[in-house]
């Protein structure tokens, strides 16, 4: 029988995760002139764009989420 994950490694975990999100929304985002519709199209038309603030988005729900496992083990 495994013992569960205590809050404060699932809290560390999803600080990591949130980290690697954040560097991959960067890395991944297409970078056109979009001071043109036609450079915004180009970006925003582009499934890489999608996929890059999907991971922004997910790494901003993950932050609270880790600073809440913090909070199981030292309440205050």
């Amino acid at each position: 029988m495994t013992t569960p994950p205590s809050p404060t490694r699932l809290g560390a975990l999803a600080f990591g995760a949130a980290g690697v999100l954040f560097l991959l929304y960067p890395a991944v985002r297409p970078w056109n002139d979009e001071t043109t519709a036609a450079g915004a199209l180009r970006s925003m038309g582009s499934s890489a764009w999608v996929a890059a603030h999907l991971f922004a988005m997910i790494g901003f729900i993950l932050v609270p989420l880790g600073l809440h496992a913090r909070t199981f083990d030292h309440p205050s």
